[in-house]
């Protein structure tokens, strides 16, 4: 009992777990069990070989399973601690031992695991007996057996899982076909870690799916390894395969039954009936392709079945990006010569391409867009400058015609493979005019809604989200040298009087070092990055960006909305109001 006064574990919070989100998890109260108390908010487990562990609160009591909120560290954040009590610790020993085994990103992640005897701890305002040294984390089947007495326990301390859970999810209407589906191909994936790790989970139901980013699995206790028959007689109605009520050994066609069950519910918007699936009489409001295909492989005899959760994976992810909207792109532009009075020509030049394809493996859209900025005159720079936006287009072409962008890696290596070949015809355009030049030049690369970017000079690109502006690129110029060693601010090089001596540049040589280019990770830390519907992205030369400051810049994007050639053409009034002399060139590309 605890001590008198002791105002026990407070209530929990929002954050806690709800009744329902943990209501199965409950096993039958064993008598001799009873006896053991709930841990008290401040108790704290000293297990051998682990950090103590200071209990929070009880956030469930389905004794001899509780599950507890507590911390390892004070700088960390707060875990989940499980409990079992008695003969029952065993399952979840085996728990811990299986989620060390078969690691998944699906799976909680284990912080510490171990064994006490008469669930010795320190009370916050006593101290009871020392404990017994703890069982090692990497303990096999052998020592399932230790825990056998009424007051041993075992503990499983694991990261946190909050979120409704897909069982919430689906009974509040909250789960559209496309997520439901993705969540589940999700679970498939998981299953599929589990059994190659030899195990096969039986207890898979909507509320112990946790749905996000990860998907999390937060119960293990059935969990059984193939070809053994489960540890005991247990049945949840609607998602339990048939065979597990005639005792058959572990077959991981059953997890199998148990994923097209859930899709079978949230597609079919109403909860699955007492006597089970009945895929016959199935009527969904709303009919989705290529669901009634999966079910058939999932709910029927065992035979029939997947015979492995990865081709059910495979087939799912395949549905998912069937249901997956095409992304679009919107795309404006406007170029000016400015107002110089001794500029003849305007030496920028831009271009942008797009498409999409779309086939029964996968959809997939692109883009590629780029400003370059001639130097030279007339007979070198507007020459550089337009070799260098036809080059990369052609180029773009190509690669996209032969899908050779799929991969992050690809991609990445692909757009700066671009500005070499740009390069290369640069210096042979000039040389054929025994002229001497150059070129600036910003390009980005969308497949899908992944970006990368190649940046030689001091064109720029700036990423747009909810009416801030960030810029992506490092100006290769005398003036951003000062600014990196530190004598200079970056607001300052829009006045610098070595603002537009660049460092590097298109055409100085026929074989650039692979360090000329920069990507995305010169600024980001990253390769690639994934924007979001409604993220836009500005790519200009300096005739832009030196007269006007960020806000100014993107100003037009909000007081023209969807209209990108209309924001682009007022970014450039902008430059021609501020007196702006430079070429100046403005290309916007959005997602939608």
């Amino acid at each position: 009992m605890d001590e008198p006064g002791d105002p026990g574990p407070p209530p929990a919070s929002d954050t806690a777990p709800s009744a329902k989100a943990l209501e199965e998890l409950s096993e039958p109260l064993d008598p001799v069990e009873a006896n053991a108390e709930a841990l008290p908010a401040g108790a704290t487990l000293a297990p051998e070989d682990e950090e103590p562990i200071t209990v929070l609160r009880l956030l469930r009591d389905g004794s001899p399973l509780r599950l507890y909120e507590a911390r390892q560290d004070e700088d960390e954040e707060t875990l989940w601690l499980w409990e079992k009590a008695g003969g029952s610790a065993a399952l979840l020993t085996a728990e811990g031992v299986l989620l060390r085994k078969a690691r998944c990103p699906m799976f909680p992640r284990v912080q510490a695991s171990f064994y006490l005897d008469g669930r010795s701890y320190t009370h916050p305002r006593m101290k009871l007996p020392a404990r017994r040294s703890g069982w090692p984390t990497d303990c096999g089947t052998a020592a399932l057996g230790r825990a056998g007495t009424s007051w041993d326990a075992y503990y499983l301390a694991t990261e946190r899982c909050d979120g409704e859970t897909l069982a919430e999810l689906l009974a509040a209407g909250k789960l559209e076909p496309p997520r439901a589906i993705s969540v589940l191909s999700q679970v498939a994936f998981a299953l599929t870690k589990l059994h190659a790790a030899g195990f096969v989970h039986l207890g898979l139901r909507p509320a112990v799916i946790v749905p996000g980013r990860p998907t999390k699995v937060i119960d293990f206790s059935d969990v059984t390894c193939i070809g053994e028959p489960p540890s005991r007689k247990f049945y949840h109605a609607g998602y339990s395969p048939p065979e597990l009520l005639k005792g058959e050994p572990a077959d991981v066609r059953s997890d199998v039954y148990a994923v097209g069950a859930m899709l079978f519910h949230a597609m079919g918007g109403k909860p699955i009936a007492e006597t089970g699936v009945e895929l016959m009489a199935w009527e969904p409001e709303t009919p989705v392709a290529g669901v009634p295909q999966i079910l058939n492989r999932c709910l029927g005899d065992k035979e029939s079945r997947y015979a492995s959760a990865a081709e059910l994976h495979r087939d799912l992810v395949r549905l998912v990006k069937r249901l997956t909207p095409p992304v679009r792109y919107a795309v404006g532009a406007a170029t000016s010569i400015g107002l110089e009075p001794t500029r003849i020509t305007n030496q920028d030049a831009f271009t942008y391409c797009l498409g999409s394809s779309v086939c029964e493996e996968e959809s997939q859209s692109w883009l590629m867009a780029c400003v370059a900025d001639g130097m030279g005159g007339m007979e070198a720079g507007e020459v550089a400058s337009r070799t260098v936006v036809t080059s990369l287009e052609a180029q773009a072409q190509a690669s996209f015609s032969a899908r050779s962008l799929s991969s992050p890696e690809a991609q990445v290596g692909e757009v700066k493979k671009w500005v070499h070949g740009a390069n290369e015809q640069v210096v042979a355009a000039l040389e054929s005019r025994r002229a001497k030049g150059g070129s600036t030049v910003v390009c980005a690369c969308l497949v899908d809604n992944r970006l990368t970017i190649a940046h030689v000079g001091d064109c720029r690109i700036y990423f747009v989200r909810d009416g801030e502006a960030r810029l992506l690129t490092r100006d290769h110029s005398l003036a951003m040298a000062l600014v990196m060693q530190g004598e200079i601010g970056i607001d300052e090089v829009r006045r610098h009087r070595e603002r537009s001596a660049v460092t590097r540049s298109l055409g100085d040589r026929r074989s650039m070092p692979e360090y000329t280019v920069d990507g995305l990770e010169q600024v980001t830390g990253t390769p690639t990055m994934e924007l979001e519907a409604g993220d836009t992205l500005l790519l200009c030369s300096d005739g832009v960006w030196e007269p006007l400051g960020e806000e100014e810049l993107i100003a037009p994007l909000a007081s023209h909305g969807s209209d990108l050639n209309a924001a682009a053409g007022a970014i450039l009034a902008a430059t021609l109001t501020r007196g702006g002399g430079d070429n100046a060139t403005a290309v916007l590309v959005r997602l939608t």
